[in-house]
């Protein structure tokens, strides 16, 4: 008997609880909390490319760090409800999964 595949949804919270995960939202979060302290307007995926600057070159990290793309819009939308502010500073388009369902 084979094991059920976890959607997207499901993969994204297994993740964002573990050791990892959390040590990875908490750069999403200081960035993302960066950008705002100053009003700029800016891009989740722009966040995410300065996450993995700061693990790999900042921080010479040889770690293996993975985020998969599709948790991006995962971890935005999670930190938007954190943090009301973000709201008008980011653009939240429609999720592609919703309850492990693609809507597109």
């Amino acid at each position: 008997m084979s094991e059920r595949k976890l959607d997207p949804v499901e993969r994204y919270q297994e993740w964002k609880s573990g050791a990892d995960g959390r040590r990875i939202l908490a750069l999403f979060e200081r960035f993302a909390l960066d950008a705002a302290s100053i009003g700029q307007r800016f891009g989740f995926k722009g966040v995410a490319e300065r996450v993995r600057w700061e693990i790999a070159v900042v921080r010479r990290s040889r770690e293996d760090y993975k985020v998969d793309n599709a948790f991006v819009s995962m971890i935005a939308r999670d930190l938007v409800a954190k943090h009301p502010a973000l709201a008008g500073l980011v653009e939240l388009r429609r999720g592609r999964w919703v309850n492990g369902r693609s809507t597109s």
